[in-house]
This record gives structure tokens, C-alpha cells and sequence, in this order.
């Protein structure tokens, strides 16, 4: 509302200051140009804030134990499922490397060096290896399987399954 309250101020000012039908013409199909530009894109931003959160909800409630983990290992966000699977809160995992925080010692120090000598941004990694719980004991043997992001964006999903 204050948008277009000041974009009609605007105009009308300009029309007030116009000197000749061509200046009045120019302003009037400017302010009509970036009229329809701020209408196109506030829809635009309505959608991409739709879009947002329909993915956000699929992260949120899949099946799938999920984490995002950036660049570097770190552990940015996971889902429920994840927390329900690991027993580790959103809180105690995040801003922590994944194989460090999941794995045993020596499955994490295996599996680190493993990632350190490959293209970790075009290939999935799978295997499988111990999964410790918030409480220190291990779990079943999981399956993880390290995704990265296409490009431009850069990162990982990490989605684990825990083997019966």
C-alpha cells in the first residue's frame, strides 16, 4: 500500500513538473515500466517463498534421515528423522563434521582420508559403517550415502539408513 501510495505521488508530481507531451510521455511509460516490473517481481518472490517452503517440508518430514553438510564436513541442518535415528538434537549436531560426530574413530579417520582424495563434488559416495548414537554406543551398521549439490551450490546431502 505505502508502494503505491508513493509511486502515485511520484507520478503525479512528475506530471506537474513536465514542460512538453514527450517528457510527460517518457514519465508516464517509465513509471508504468517500473509498476510492472514491482508487480512482477513481488509475485516472483511469493512463489520462490512457496517453493522454499514446500522443500523445506519435504526435508522436514521424509522418512529419510537427512543432513546438509557444507564444503567443509560441517553439519548445517538435519531432519527429524535424522535426530530420531542418530538420538542427537538439532543443537548438538550442528556446526560439528559429521564423520567425526556419527562415526567411530577409526571409520571416521578411514572414511575422512577416503573424501580428502576425491572429487567429492560430482561423485556419490556409499558405504557402510558404524553409526554412534548421542550415547556413545554404537549402533546397527548404516548405510551412508554422501550426495553433493549440483553446481553452482556447494555441499552435500547425507542420508544414512540403518541396516537390519
Amino acid at each position: 500500500m505505502k508502494i503505491r501510495l508513493f509511486l502515485s505521488l511520484l507520478f503525479a508530481h512528475s506530471f506537474l513538473q513536465a514542460d512538453s507531451f514527450g517528457t510527460l510521455f517518457m514519465s508516464a511509460t517509465l513509471y508504468l515500466l517500473l509498476f510492472t516490473l514491482i508487480i512482477a517481481l513481488t509475485a516472483y518472490l511469493k512463489d520462490l517463498q512457496e517453493e522454499k517452503l514446500r522443500y523445506r517440508t519435504f526435508f522436514q518430514h521424509t522418512k529419510t534421515a537427512a543432513l546438509f553438510i557444507d564444503a567443509k564436513g560441517i553439519i548445517r541442518d538435519l531432519n527429524k528423522s535424522a535426530q530420531a535415528l542418530t538420538g542427537y538434537t538439532k543443537e548438538q549436531l550442528t556446526g560439528q563434521k559429521w564423520y567425526e560426530k556419527l562415526l567411530a574413530d577409526e571409520a571416521a579417520l578411514a572414511i575422512s582420508h577416503r573424501l580428502c582424495h576425491a572429487d567429492t563434488r560430482e561423485v556419490i559416495h556409499t558405504f557402510n559403517a558404524p553409526l554412534i548414537s548421542a550415547d556413545g554406543a554404537n549402533i546397527l551398521e548404516a548405510s551412508f550415502t554422501l550426495t553433493p549439490f549440483p553446481k553452482p551450490l556447494k555441499g552435500s546431502i547425507l542420508t544414512l539408513v540403518a541396516l537390519h
